[in-house]
């Protein structure tokens, strides 16, 4: 198989796998998932003494 052959099996591999993951992606994410996140972005924040949203810590706001 050519290059050009194996980039247009690529291609279509690439289209279907966007296919068949689309509609997964689009749901929304489950509340026990939000809530662990949630939990592990407290204890991050905890252990740093930080932000985790913006990875600044408390020592460096200078407001």
């Amino acid at each position: 198989m050519t290059r050009r052959g194996s980039r247009t099996v690529d291609d279509e591999i690439d289209r279907n796998l966007k296919r068949a993951f689309e509609k997964v992606a689009e749901e929304p994410v489950p509340d026990h998932l939000l809530k662990l996140l949630d939990r592990l972005r407290a204890r991050d924040a905890d252990a740093t003494g930080g932000d985790t949203e913006t990875g600044q810590s408390d020592s460096n706001d200078m407001t």
